[in-house]
């Protein structure tokens, strides 16, 4: 089964820091047994990509059997553990599209891999919903933004392209002029800072220590975000 695990670092820290920051966010952050039950049904449905994507590679038929599972599995974690889930199935589109890229597009197509991203980022509406019964699009959209900037970030480290480093400035440019649009804090996107000097210089990191910068940067989104709500 260790096969079935997924070693994507880097999107299990995007998932596990917008579940934190959907209870970070939330008025009322009381945790209870629900909140890790339903951690673990989310973990399930992300681990999930992995038999997925080996299905499709190797034709195992018992990595369908594992992607069915671990969807079922989570399904249900998350239908015992929230109540009026059902206000959420409209999201559950975004997933799917990301399977769809998948099949598509390929893994590591732009499209697929910003969908990837929005799609681990519903953790964050998700464990807000758990905890207030209510749909926080604000929240979830700042979520993204932020971490979907990191796509960008990696790709300009892999290609180093002039195109590469445009989209990545533009995407920037584009987070700026909707933050007063949708009045979002400004303070938690200021880690973001790194983003636009690593387009401009392209300072020199090894990939793995770009990983631990974007973890920290993470963190500082967190910290920051605990910040604006606590205020």
């Amino acid at each position: 089964m260790k096969h079935y695990i997924l070693k994507e670092y880097g999107s299990w820290s995007v998932f596990i820091f917008s579940f934190l920051a959907g209870l970070i966010g939330a008025p009322d952050k009381a945790i209870g047994l629900n909140t890790l039950f339903l951690l673990i049904g989310l973990s399930l449905l992300f681990n999930s990509k992995q038999a997925f994507v080996t299905g499709l590679r190797l034709k195992n038929r018992f990595a369908w059997i594992a992607f069915s599972f671990q969807i079922l599995s989570g399904l249900m974690l998350l239908y015992f553990s929230i109540n009026q889930v059902s206000k959420l199935y409209a999201f559950g589109l975004i997933p799917f599209i990301y399977l769809l890229f998948l099949l598509i597009l390929g893994e590591h197509n732009l499209f697929t891999e910003i969908a990837g991203f929005l799609s681990l980022c519903l953790s964050s509406l998700i464990a807000y919903f758990s905890v207030t019964k209510l749909i926080n699009i604000n929240l979830y959209i700042m979520v993204s933004l932020f971490f979907v900037a990191g796509v960008f970030k990696v790709r300009v480290q892999l290609k180093k392209g002039f195109l590469e480093r445009l989209m990545s400035i533009l995407y920037l440019v584009f987070i700026s002029l909707l933050i007063p649009v949708l009045r979002l804090p400004f303070l938690p996107f200021l880690p973001l800072i790194d983003n636009l000097i690593y387009s401009l210089f392209i300072y020199r990191t090894r990939l793995k220590t770009t990983g631990w910068i974007e973890v920290l940067k993470g963190i500082v989104f967190l910290g920051l975000l605990l910040r604006e709500t606590s205020m």
